[in-house]
């Protein structure tokens, strides 16, 4: 946790207690997390600007080897503000404080921030890193589990040392390989030009039978009789029951609430930890999202009717698993879909 003192300060310049002022800063830095996750940048009044940085795959020779070290994505901390300030709109969305409320509470923090950051005191951003003095230097480290969030496509990769004579081997089977794929690849593409030609003869003895929605659902020869061809009609949402939409599915209804679990920039990767989630009983639904004219992609869980009954079930959510996750109040009706729409 961040030094008692400066929640101390916090409070006396919010004029709130104690308690208040560390329940508005735990839910300012599950918001810092969430926000950085889904745009890689970040900037804090009175602190700087925090941005994911990627890291390529990177190829060393020396005389006795070869080392590729594989991608990945490290946080780094920039002491000015770069692009907008973030930390009112932060205050909106995580803590749902009114404009006027979340731009009061920016500069409050901002300026407690900057005077932590003056006299090199130690701040603990629980979930996010930490500043502290280190060798008689003044340094921002970020929290491991954040870092391994930007790198869980990178996770299973690991550094590979080959040899100099292992690499000559390589570099000369693989041109055997090529050579021998491009004999292949021609035969193919011959094959291919053959079968296209006797395709097209076919398809001109044949004609095209399309669905209302333009799809090919029959291809009838000529010389045959047509018969009828049934269509199923495509089932829309709303003739769906109630009981029906919430087999695998979630209904968050406008001015209800949900609870957001975690955020990904990648589809691929959120449905990924869905289907886990969904694996050990835990049902998340994705929620797509734009900021700044980024997509996002966020999984959530649950509808509550009450922002209290939304507090209520994430306080019995294991710590481990959600450390991130927060309350988002629904602004429009929709209906997300579990593992079938998956």
């Amino acid at each position: 946790m961040i030094n008692r003192d400066f929640i101390e300060k916090l409070a006396q310049r919010l004029d709130v207690e104690i308690q208040e002022a560390d329940r508005l800063l735990n839910g300012f830095y599950s918001g810092m997390v969430t926000e950085l996750l889904a745009v890689r940048k970040l900037s804090i009044e009175g602190l700087g600007t925090f941005t994911v940085k990627h890291i390529p795959l990177k190829k060393t020779s020396t005389a006795l080897s070869v080392i590729y070290t594989p991608p990945c994505n490290i946080l780094v901390f920039d002491s000015r503000i770069s692009g907008s300030n973030d930390t009112w709109r932060i205050a909106v969305t995580s803590l749902f404080m009114t404009r006027g409320d979340a731009r009061r509470f920016a500069k409050i923090l901002g300026s407690v921030f900057a005077k932590a950051l003056n006299q090199q005191q130690e701040i603990c951003i629980n979930g996010f890193g930490r500043f502290f003095l280190d060798s008689g230097t003044y340094r921002f480290f970020a929290e491991p589990s954040l870092e391994m969030l930007f790198n869980r496509e990178y996770q299973d990769l690991e550094e590979v040392v080959i040899s100099q004579q292992d690499e000559f081997d390589r570099v000369r089977k693989k041109s055997r390989y090529v050579l021998s794929f491009s004999a292949v690849f021609l035969v193919c593409l011959l094959l291919f030009f053959f079968y296209k030609d006797i395709q097209y003869r076919e398809i001109s003895h044949r004609s095209i039978v399309l669905n209302p929605q333009g799809t090919v659902i029959a291809s009838v020869k000529r010389d045959t009789p047509m018969r009828s061809v049934h269509v199923i009609p495509a089932v829309h949402l709303d003739t769906l029951s109630r009981k029906e939409v919430n087999a695998d599915s979630l209904v968050l209804l406008k001015n209800s609430y949900t609870i957001v679990l975690v955020t990904f920039m990648k589809e691929v990767t959120v449905h990924k930890e869905a289907l886990r989630l969904h694996s050990e009983g835990i049902m998340a639904f994705v929620l797509p999202a734009y900021e700044k004219e980024i997509k996002y992609y966020r999984l959530v869980t649950g509808s509550f009717s009450s922002h209290q009954a939304a507090v209520e079930r994430i306080n019995r959510m294991p710590t481990k698993i959600f450390e991130s996750a927060y309350i988002q109040q629904v602004k429009k009706t929709v209906v997300l879909h579990g593992e079938k729409g998956l």
